[in-house]
């Protein structure tokens, strides 16, 4: 007696198909980590959180003012890196922001340090002023949300360490989402608390 194998075969090859689909999904997000460090290899740069730093006009908080570009990075070399500057640059006007590093909580110059030690984390901060010479943001610091968007609204913040260049493109959609994030944070409603007498 013949036996008909064609539902059976297709079975076979539509479940071994299925498989092969999830293996390689759950690959790729197993070892997701390890193909960026092979794209990025030397520094990563984390921008999960609040990528540039704000602040508002004392009850105006409708004026949001932007202080600074700012993310933490890591050098996932086994060298150190000694040579490095950066910049964010509009790509509206191709006005640009030069980097410095965040050293103990400290806005600080790039050749005022020994630059990067190897595997290690560093923060960097761009301050959005010209000729920017402190070492912290003063009372009024920053340019306002909405001319910031207009002058800036696209950049890019660019990387060059050593012999090697690493740069990101910030939308304008991106950007300003982040500011109104920010805005939404300062209306949270106020939840009941014991006080103190005066």
């Amino acid at each position: 007696m013949a036996v008909d194998c064609t539902l059976l075969i297709e079975t076979i090859k539509k479940t071994l198909t299925s498989w092969c689909i999830k293996l390689a999904w759950w690959s790729f997000k197993k070892f997701r980590g390890f193909y960026y460090k092979l794209k990025w290899w030397g520094v990563s740069f984390d921008y999960s959180g609040y990528f540039l730093g704000m602040g508002h006009d004392g009850d105006k908080d409708d004026i949001i003012r932007i202080l600074s570009f700012q993310t933490k990075g890591f050098n996932h070399s086994f060298k150190p890196i000694v040579h490095l500057n950066g910049a964010i640059v509009s790509s509206l006007t191709n006005k640009n922001y030069p980097l410095f590093l965040s050293v103990n909580g400290n806005i600080t110059k790039v050749e005022a340090t020994y630059g990067i030690p190897a595997r290690a984390h560093f923060s960097i901060v761009i301050p959005f002023a010209d000729n920017f010479e402190g070492d912290s943001f003063p009372v009024g610091f920053g340019i306002t949300s909405n001319r910031f968007l207009r002058e800036m609204g696209k950049f890019t913040f660019s990387f060059h360490y050593d012999s090697k260049n690493y740069s990101k493109c910030f939308s304008y959609r991106r950007t300003k989402a982040l500011i109104e994030k920010f805005r939404s944070s300062l209306h949270k409603p106020v939840k009941p608390t014991v006080t103190l007498k005066p």
